[in-house]
């Protein structure tokens, strides 16, 4: 079975030791997942961030929530005062 280079850090089809993790960020990683990719042979493994995006999703949410409160509550004492 062939070992991942997330996991080992070694490419499977060329054996190099020089796997980097993409470090992009933004919503490639948050669609795709995270890409590993061996710089001597181009191999790229994606693999899937479902924890990572679940917070990250939680975050939007209750940024959302607060933004929102803080619009209404600025708007109802800006009528009522």
């Amino acid at each position: 079975m062939r070992q991942s280079m997330k996991n080992t850090g070694v490419c499977p089809k060329c054996g190099s030791e020089n796997v980097k993790k993409n470090v992009l960020g933004g919503l490639q990683n948050h669609f795709l997942g995270n890409i590993y990719q061996c710089k001597g042979c181009g191999y790229s493994e994606i693999w899937s961030a479902k924890n990572e995006n679940t917070m990250i999703d939680i975050m939007y949410i209750i940024t959302g929530v607060i933004g929102i409160g803080l619009i209404l509550a600025v708007s109802y004492f800006a009528f009522v005062v």
